[in-house]
Protein backbone atom coordinates (compact mmCIF):
# COMPACT_ATOMS: atom_id res chain seq x y z
CA UNK A 1 0.00 0.00 0.00
CA UNK A 2 1.18 3.49 -0.71
CA UNK A 3 1.42 6.43 1.62
CA UNK A 4 0.37 9.90 0.59
CA UNK A 5 1.00 13.14 2.47
CA UNK A 6 -2.36 14.88 2.48
CA UNK A 7 -1.27 17.89 4.52
CA UNK A 8 1.07 18.77 7.33
CA UNK A 9 0.84 16.31 10.23
CA UNK A 10 -1.57 14.00 8.33
CA UNK A 11 -0.50 10.82 6.55
CA UNK A 12 -2.97 8.80 4.52
CA UNK A 13 -2.24 5.08 4.92
CA UNK A 14 -4.01 3.11 2.17
CA UNK A 15 -7.53 4.25 1.36
CA UNK A 16 -9.31 4.35 4.71
CA UNK A 17 -6.91 5.07 7.57
CA UNK A 18 -5.20 8.39 8.20
CA UNK A 19 -2.46 9.04 10.74
CA UNK A 20 -2.85 12.40 12.46
CA UNK A 21 -0.21 14.06 14.61
CA UNK A 22 -1.81 16.01 17.44
CA UNK A 23 -0.86 18.35 20.26
CA UNK A 24 2.37 19.69 21.65
CA UNK A 25 3.54 16.15 22.42
CA UNK A 26 3.18 15.26 18.72
CA UNK A 27 1.16 12.11 19.35
CA UNK A 28 0.14 10.00 16.34
CA UNK A 29 -3.44 8.77 16.17
CA UNK A 30 -5.33 6.63 13.68
CA UNK A 31 -8.37 8.37 12.22
CA UNK A 32 -10.94 6.26 10.34
CA UNK A 33 -14.64 5.42 10.13
CA UNK A 34 -16.24 2.12 11.14
CA UNK A 35 -19.95 1.35 11.10
CA UNK A 36 -20.74 5.01 10.59
CA UNK A 37 -18.70 6.12 13.60
CA UNK A 38 -15.44 8.01 13.53
CA UNK A 39 -12.68 6.22 15.44
CA UNK A 40 -9.61 7.92 16.91
CA UNK A 41 -7.20 5.46 18.43
CA UNK A 42 -3.56 4.31 18.82
CA UNK A 43 -1.68 7.02 20.68
CA UNK A 44 2.07 6.85 20.18
CA UNK A 45 4.92 9.22 19.38
CA UNK A 46 6.63 6.58 17.25
CA UNK A 47 5.58 7.01 13.61
CA UNK A 48 6.95 3.57 12.67
CA UNK A 49 4.75 1.83 15.27
CA UNK A 50 1.73 3.95 14.34
CA UNK A 51 2.20 3.12 10.64
CA UNK A 52 2.38 -0.63 11.32
CA UNK A 53 -0.82 -0.56 13.36
CA UNK A 54 -2.54 1.56 10.74
CA UNK A 55 -1.66 -0.95 8.01
CA UNK A 56 -3.15 -3.77 10.07
CA UNK A 57 -6.38 -1.83 10.63
CA UNK A 58 -6.48 -0.86 6.94
CA UNK A 59 -6.29 -4.53 5.96
CA UNK A 60 -8.99 -5.51 8.49
CA UNK A 61 -11.32 -2.81 7.19
CA UNK A 62 -10.88 -4.00 3.61
CA UNK A 63 -11.39 -7.66 4.56
CA UNK A 64 -14.35 -6.85 6.80
CA UNK A 65 -12.75 -8.42 9.85
CA UNK A 66 -12.17 -5.26 11.88
CA UNK A 67 -14.00 -5.47 15.20
CA UNK A 68 -14.45 -9.23 15.06
CA UNK A 69 -12.02 -9.72 17.93
CA UNK A 70 -13.95 -7.22 20.00
CA UNK A 71 -17.21 -9.01 19.31
CA UNK A 72 -15.71 -12.42 20.12
CA UNK A 73 -14.03 -11.33 23.36
CA UNK A 74 -16.68 -8.88 24.40
CA UNK A 75 -17.67 -8.92 28.06
CA UNK A 76 -21.23 -9.95 28.85
CA UNK A 77 -23.72 -7.12 28.59
CA UNK A 78 -23.18 -4.83 31.57
CA UNK A 79 -25.72 -2.85 33.57
CA UNK A 80 -25.13 0.89 33.47
CA UNK A 81 -25.06 1.06 37.27
CA UNK A 82 -22.41 -1.68 37.44
CA UNK A 83 -20.27 0.05 34.83
CA UNK A 84 -20.47 3.32 36.77
CA UNK A 85 -19.40 1.53 39.95
CA UNK A 86 -16.41 0.00 38.17
CA UNK A 87 -15.51 3.33 36.57
CA UNK A 88 -15.52 5.06 39.95
CA UNK A 89 -13.29 2.33 41.39
CA UNK A 90 -10.95 2.97 38.48
CA UNK A 91 -10.96 6.72 39.21
CA UNK A 92 -10.10 6.03 42.87
CA UNK A 93 -7.18 3.89 41.73
CA UNK A 94 -6.08 6.72 39.46
CA UNK A 95 -5.79 8.97 42.51
CA UNK A 96 -8.87 11.20 42.30
CA UNK A 97 -9.61 12.93 45.61
CA UNK A 98 -12.71 12.04 47.69
CA UNK A 99 -14.44 15.30 46.76
CA UNK A 100 -13.89 14.62 43.07
CA UNK A 101 -15.12 11.05 43.44
CA UNK A 102 -18.28 12.25 45.18
CA UNK A 103 -18.93 14.83 42.45
CA UNK A 104 -18.33 12.34 39.62
CA UNK A 105 -20.56 9.73 41.30
CA UNK A 106 -23.37 12.25 41.66
CA UNK A 107 -23.23 13.20 37.97
CA UNK A 108 -23.08 9.61 36.69
CA UNK A 109 -25.84 8.43 39.05
CA UNK A 110 -28.03 11.26 37.78
CA UNK A 111 -27.38 10.18 34.20
CA UNK A 112 -28.16 6.56 35.15
CA UNK A 113 -31.51 7.62 36.67
CA UNK A 114 -32.30 9.62 33.52
CA UNK A 115 -31.42 6.63 31.33
CA UNK A 116 -33.52 4.31 33.49
CA UNK A 117 -36.60 6.48 32.93
CA UNK A 118 -35.95 6.06 29.21
CA UNK A 119 -35.85 2.27 29.78
CA UNK A 120 -32.10 2.12 29.22
CA UNK A 121 -30.56 -0.29 31.69
CA UNK A 122 -27.36 -1.46 29.98
CA UNK A 123 -24.32 0.43 28.76
CA UNK A 124 -24.71 -0.91 25.21
CA UNK A 125 -28.20 0.63 25.08
CA UNK A 126 -26.86 4.17 25.58
CA UNK A 127 -27.10 6.26 22.40
CA UNK A 128 -25.99 9.70 21.31
CA UNK A 129 -29.63 10.92 21.14
CA UNK A 130 -30.08 9.84 24.78
CA UNK A 131 -27.00 11.85 25.72
CA UNK A 132 -28.34 14.87 23.80
CA UNK A 133 -31.67 14.68 25.62
CA UNK A 134 -29.85 14.51 28.95
CA UNK A 135 -27.88 17.68 28.10
CA UNK A 136 -31.08 19.45 27.06
CA UNK A 137 -32.66 18.50 30.39
CA UNK A 138 -29.68 19.78 32.39
CA UNK A 139 -29.00 23.00 30.51
CA UNK A 140 -31.75 25.16 32.13
CA UNK A 141 -30.79 24.20 35.69
CA UNK A 142 -26.97 24.41 35.74
CA UNK A 143 -24.34 26.86 34.56
CA UNK A 144 -22.63 26.57 31.19
CA UNK A 145 -19.40 25.56 32.87
CA UNK A 146 -21.12 22.82 34.88
CA UNK A 147 -22.80 21.51 31.71
CA UNK A 148 -19.41 21.38 30.00
CA UNK A 149 -17.90 19.49 32.96
CA UNK A 150 -20.74 16.95 33.00
CA UNK A 151 -20.46 16.42 29.25
CA UNK A 152 -16.72 15.86 29.49
CA UNK A 153 -17.17 13.34 32.29
CA UNK A 154 -19.81 11.38 30.37
CA UNK A 155 -17.56 11.37 27.31
CA UNK A 156 -14.69 9.99 29.40
CA UNK A 157 -16.98 7.40 31.00
CA UNK A 158 -18.31 6.12 27.67
CA UNK A 159 -14.80 5.97 26.22
CA UNK A 160 -13.71 3.97 29.27
CA UNK A 161 -16.64 1.60 28.62
CA UNK A 162 -15.42 1.24 25.04
CA UNK A 163 -11.90 0.37 26.15
CA UNK A 164 -13.36 -2.29 28.47
CA UNK A 165 -15.43 -3.80 25.69
CA UNK A 166 -18.80 -2.82 27.16
CA UNK A 167 -19.82 -0.92 24.02
CA UNK A 168 -18.75 -1.34 20.41
CA UNK A 169 -17.63 2.24 19.77
CA UNK A 170 -16.62 5.28 21.73
CA UNK A 171 -19.92 7.08 21.17
CA UNK A 172 -18.72 10.62 21.85
CA UNK A 173 -15.17 10.35 20.50
CA UNK A 174 -15.86 12.95 17.82
CA UNK A 175 -17.83 15.31 20.06
CA UNK A 176 -16.27 18.64 20.94
CA UNK A 177 -18.14 20.59 23.59
CA UNK A 178 -18.15 24.36 23.67
CA UNK A 179 -16.06 25.68 26.52
CA UNK A 180 -18.01 28.58 28.07
CA UNK A 181 -16.28 31.86 28.63
CA UNK A 182 -15.23 32.27 32.25
CA UNK A 183 -16.88 35.33 33.69
CA UNK A 184 -14.87 37.45 36.07
CA UNK A 185 -16.20 37.05 39.56
CA UNK A 186 -16.72 39.91 41.93
CA UNK A 187 -14.08 40.21 44.63
CA UNK A 188 -14.50 41.79 48.04
CA UNK A 189 -12.67 45.08 48.49
CA UNK A 190 -10.53 45.86 51.51
CA UNK A 191 -13.15 48.34 52.75
CA UNK A 192 -15.81 45.63 52.60
CA UNK A 193 -13.64 43.21 54.55
CA UNK A 194 -13.29 46.03 57.06
CA UNK A 195 -17.07 46.22 57.46
CA UNK A 196 -17.45 42.46 57.76
CA UNK A 197 -14.80 42.07 60.46
CA UNK A 198 -16.14 45.05 62.34
CA UNK A 199 -19.66 43.63 62.42
CA UNK A 200 -18.77 40.02 63.31
CA UNK A 201 -18.87 38.60 66.84
CA UNK A 202 -15.47 38.05 68.50
CA UNK A 203 -14.91 34.37 67.68
CA UNK A 204 -16.37 34.74 64.19
CA UNK A 205 -14.17 37.79 63.69
CA UNK A 206 -11.15 35.63 64.53
CA UNK A 207 -12.17 32.90 62.08
CA UNK A 208 -13.06 35.38 59.34
CA UNK A 209 -9.68 37.07 59.91
CA UNK A 210 -7.81 33.80 59.35
CA UNK A 211 -9.69 33.21 56.10
CA UNK A 212 -9.18 36.79 54.91
CA UNK A 213 -5.55 37.29 55.94
CA UNK A 214 -4.01 34.00 54.75
CA UNK A 215 -6.68 32.72 52.34
CA UNK A 216 -7.14 29.10 53.44
CA UNK A 217 -10.34 27.13 52.80
CA UNK A 218 -13.06 26.87 55.43
CA UNK A 219 -12.58 23.08 55.57
CA UNK A 220 -8.91 23.63 56.32
CA UNK A 221 -9.88 26.09 59.05
CA UNK A 222 -12.19 23.49 60.57
CA UNK A 223 -9.46 20.83 60.60
CA UNK A 224 -6.82 22.97 62.30
CA UNK A 225 -5.44 21.49 65.50
CA UNK A 226 -3.78 23.54 68.21
CA UNK A 227 -0.45 21.99 67.26
CA UNK A 228 -0.85 23.27 63.68
CA UNK A 229 -0.63 26.93 64.69
CA UNK A 230 2.95 28.04 65.40
CA UNK A 231 2.78 31.68 66.41
CA UNK A 232 6.38 31.70 67.62
CA UNK A 233 7.81 30.88 64.21
CA UNK A 234 4.99 32.40 62.20
CA UNK A 235 3.45 29.38 60.42
CA UNK A 236 0.08 27.68 60.13
CA UNK A 237 0.38 24.06 58.99
CA UNK A 238 -2.32 22.61 56.75
CA UNK A 239 -2.14 18.85 57.31
CA UNK A 240 -3.95 16.12 55.38
CA UNK A 241 -4.96 13.52 57.96
CA UNK A 242 -6.85 10.27 57.53
CA UNK A 243 -10.54 11.05 57.44
CA UNK A 244 -9.73 14.78 57.26
CA UNK A 245 -7.82 14.92 54.00
CA UNK A 246 -7.10 18.22 52.28
CA UNK A 247 -8.58 18.84 48.85
CA UNK A 248 -5.34 17.85 47.10
CA UNK A 249 -4.24 15.27 49.66
CA UNK A 250 -1.07 17.29 50.27
CA UNK A 251 0.40 19.06 53.32
CA UNK A 252 1.71 22.61 53.23
CA UNK A 253 2.30 25.58 55.49
CA UNK A 254 1.21 29.20 55.32
CA UNK A 255 3.11 32.16 56.76
CA UNK A 256 1.16 34.15 59.34
CA UNK A 257 0.65 37.80 58.47
CA UNK A 258 1.69 40.15 61.33
CA UNK A 259 -1.86 41.49 61.53
CA UNK A 260 -3.23 37.98 61.92
CA UNK A 261 -0.61 37.13 64.51
CA UNK A 262 -1.92 39.99 66.68
CA UNK A 263 -5.43 38.55 66.37
CA UNK A 264 -4.39 35.00 67.25
CA UNK A 265 -2.33 36.15 70.24
CA UNK A 266 -5.58 37.41 71.77
CA UNK A 267 -7.49 34.24 70.96
CA UNK A 268 -7.65 31.52 73.63
CA UNK A 269 -7.80 28.07 72.00
CA UNK A 270 -7.91 24.74 73.77
CA UNK A 271 -4.53 23.41 74.82
CA UNK A 272 -5.05 20.34 72.64
CA UNK A 273 -7.48 19.23 69.97
CA UNK A 274 -9.33 21.50 67.58
CA UNK A 275 -7.98 25.03 67.33
CA UNK A 276 -11.45 26.42 66.63
CA UNK A 277 -14.44 24.81 68.33
CA UNK A 278 -18.20 25.18 68.14
CA UNK A 279 -20.36 26.33 71.01
CA UNK A 280 -21.27 23.83 73.71
CA UNK A 281 -24.32 21.78 72.82
CA UNK A 282 -26.36 18.89 74.23
CA UNK A 283 -24.23 16.44 72.25
CA UNK A 284 -20.96 18.23 73.07
CA UNK A 285 -21.54 19.89 76.46
CA UNK A 286 -17.85 20.76 76.81
CA UNK A 287 -17.86 22.67 73.53
CA UNK A 288 -14.88 20.70 72.24
CA UNK A 289 -16.31 19.79 68.84
CA UNK A 290 -14.94 21.21 65.58
CA UNK A 291 -16.75 24.04 63.83
CA UNK A 292 -19.18 23.43 60.98
CA UNK A 293 -18.20 25.32 57.78
CA UNK A 294 -21.87 25.47 56.74
CA UNK A 295 -22.80 27.20 59.99
CA UNK A 296 -19.82 29.51 59.56
CA UNK A 297 -20.95 30.35 56.03
CA UNK A 298 -24.49 31.09 57.26
CA UNK A 299 -23.09 33.44 59.90
CA UNK A 300 -20.88 35.09 57.30
CA UNK A 301 -23.83 35.75 54.99
CA UNK A 302 -25.84 37.08 57.91
CA UNK A 303 -22.96 39.46 58.63
CA UNK A 304 -22.98 40.56 54.99
CA UNK A 305 -26.66 41.40 55.21
CA UNK A 306 -26.08 43.44 58.37
CA UNK A 307 -23.58 45.67 56.58
CA UNK A 308 -25.50 45.84 53.30
CA UNK A 309 -23.24 43.63 51.16
CA UNK A 310 -24.97 41.17 48.77
CA UNK A 311 -24.81 37.55 49.92
CA UNK A 312 -25.22 34.20 48.17
CA UNK A 313 -23.90 32.99 44.83
CA UNK A 314 -27.31 32.66 43.19
CA UNK A 315 -28.02 36.34 43.75
CA UNK A 316 -24.57 37.39 42.57
CA UNK A 317 -23.36 38.06 46.09
CA UNK A 318 -20.58 36.71 48.28
CA UNK A 319 -20.04 33.65 50.45
CA UNK A 320 -17.45 32.58 53.00
CA UNK A 321 -15.22 31.33 50.16
CA UNK A 322 -15.08 34.91 48.89
CA UNK A 323 -12.57 35.70 51.65
CA UNK A 324 -10.18 33.25 49.96
CA UNK A 325 -10.70 35.03 46.65
CA UNK A 326 -10.13 38.37 48.37
CA UNK A 327 -6.81 37.25 49.80
CA UNK A 328 -5.50 35.98 46.47
CA UNK A 329 -6.61 39.07 44.56
CA UNK A 330 -5.26 41.47 47.18
CA UNK A 331 -1.94 39.64 47.59
CA UNK A 332 -1.26 39.59 43.85
CA UNK A 333 -2.27 43.25 43.56
CA UNK A 334 0.29 43.97 46.30
CA UNK A 335 3.03 42.42 44.16
CA UNK A 336 3.32 38.96 45.69
CA UNK A 337 4.44 36.46 43.00
CA UNK A 338 1.63 34.14 41.94
CA UNK A 339 3.67 31.01 42.71
CA UNK A 340 3.87 32.08 46.36
CA UNK A 341 0.16 32.80 46.63
CA UNK A 342 -0.67 29.48 44.96
CA UNK A 343 1.66 27.69 47.36
CA UNK A 344 0.03 29.34 50.38
CA UNK A 345 -3.42 28.35 49.12
CA UNK A 346 -2.45 24.74 48.46
CA UNK A 347 -2.97 24.84 44.71
CA UNK A 348 -1.45 21.94 42.78
CA UNK A 349 1.49 23.25 40.69
CA UNK A 350 0.75 23.53 36.96
CA UNK A 351 4.09 23.18 35.21
CA UNK A 352 3.66 24.73 31.77
CA UNK A 353 7.32 24.29 30.89
CA UNK A 354 9.98 21.99 32.32
CA UNK A 355 11.83 24.84 34.03
CA UNK A 356 8.74 25.57 36.17
CA UNK A 357 9.41 22.37 38.10
CA UNK A 358 12.62 23.93 39.43
CA UNK A 359 10.88 27.00 40.91
CA UNK A 360 10.70 26.51 44.67
CA UNK A 361 9.08 28.63 47.36
CA UNK A 362 11.64 29.43 50.06
CA UNK A 363 10.61 29.93 53.70
CA UNK A 364 12.50 33.20 54.19
CA UNK A 365 11.05 34.66 51.00
CA UNK A 366 7.61 33.40 51.94
CA UNK A 367 7.76 35.26 55.26
CA UNK A 368 9.09 38.36 53.52
CA UNK A 369 6.30 38.38 50.93
CA UNK A 370 3.50 37.88 53.47
CA UNK A 371 4.77 40.88 55.45
CA UNK A 372 4.67 43.03 52.33
CA UNK A 373 0.90 42.67 51.98
CA UNK A 374 -0.74 45.83 53.26
CA UNK A 375 -3.86 45.23 55.32
CA UNK A 376 -3.50 48.52 57.21
CA UNK A 377 -6.76 49.88 55.80
CA UNK A 378 -8.71 47.31 57.78
CA UNK A 379 -9.95 49.41 60.65
CA UNK A 380 -12.56 48.91 63.32
CA UNK A 381 -16.08 49.85 62.28
CA UNK A 382 -18.70 50.67 64.94
CA UNK A 383 -21.62 48.25 64.75
CA UNK A 384 -24.98 47.82 66.39
CA UNK A 385 -23.31 45.64 69.00
CA UNK A 386 -20.90 48.39 70.06
CA UNK A 387 -22.55 51.54 71.32
CA UNK A 388 -20.54 54.57 72.34
CA UNK A 389 -20.51 53.55 75.97
CA UNK A 390 -18.74 50.26 75.39
CA UNK A 391 -16.68 50.81 72.23
CA UNK A 392 -13.26 49.18 72.47
CA UNK A 393 -10.21 50.89 70.97
CA UNK A 394 -8.82 49.17 67.92
CA UNK A 395 -5.23 48.78 66.80
CA UNK A 396 -3.89 49.63 63.36
CA UNK A 397 -4.94 46.17 62.11
CA UNK A 398 -8.58 47.20 62.34
CA UNK A 399 -9.37 44.45 64.83
CA UNK A 400 -10.40 45.08 68.41
CA UNK A 401 -7.11 45.12 70.28
CA UNK A 402 -8.38 44.59 73.82
CA UNK A 403 -11.15 42.14 73.16
CA UNK A 404 -10.54 38.64 74.49
CA UNK A 405 -11.67 36.05 71.97
CA UNK A 406 -12.84 32.67 73.19
CA UNK A 407 -13.76 29.60 71.24
CA UNK A 408 -17.33 29.41 72.52
CA UNK A 409 -18.73 32.56 70.86
CA UNK A 410 -20.87 32.47 67.72
CA UNK A 411 -23.07 34.73 65.71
Amino acid sequence: MTEKHVEKKRILVGDRVTLVQRGKKRIWQMDFYYNGHRILTTKTRNLKIARKKALVVEAQLIQGTFGSNIQENRIVRTDLADAIKQFMEYRVTEGNRPGTIARYSSILDRFSDFASKARVQRVDQVTVPLFDRYRSMRKPVISGHSLWQESRLLKDFLHWCFTRGYIETSLLANEKFHVPNVKKKSVLALEQVNLILGSATPSRQTMFSVLALIGIRSGELRNLLTEDVDLENGWIYIVSRKGRETKTGQDWKVPIHPRLRDVLLRYQPNKTGWYFTAMASEKYPDGNHHIDPDDLNDDFKATLRRVGIPDGQKSGGFTLHSLRHFFKSHAIAQGVPREYVDDWQGHTPNYKVASDAYVHVQDDDSQRWIRRIDFSEIEDVPTARNNRANQIPSNKNGLNAKRTMTHGDSS
